[in-house]
């Protein structure tokens, strides 16, 4: 999983974290643990929160050293 990317994202189009909890039905400590990896996103979370991000569903899922590449948008 890639942490960073969460958080970093979600600043990036100007999201709280409460804004990201309420589009996936979350409680926004939920978001924070993510954004911590204290935990990980259900899989069922997994591509709406990588469109939330305007991410892919890979990029959320990789290694955060890999590069991963952030769809324009």
């Amino acid at each position: 999983m890639n942490v960073p990317l969460i958080k970093r994202r979600r600043e990036a189009l100007n999201l709280r974290q409460m804004d990201v909890a309420e589009a996936l039905g979350v409680e926004r400590s939920t978001v924070a643990s993510w954004e911590t990896g204290r935990a990980s996103p259900e899989a069922r979370l997994i591509l709406p929160l990588a469109e939330l991000l305007k991410i892919t569903a890979d990029d959320l899922l990789a290694e955060p050293d890999n590069g991963a590449k952030v769809a324009a948008g």
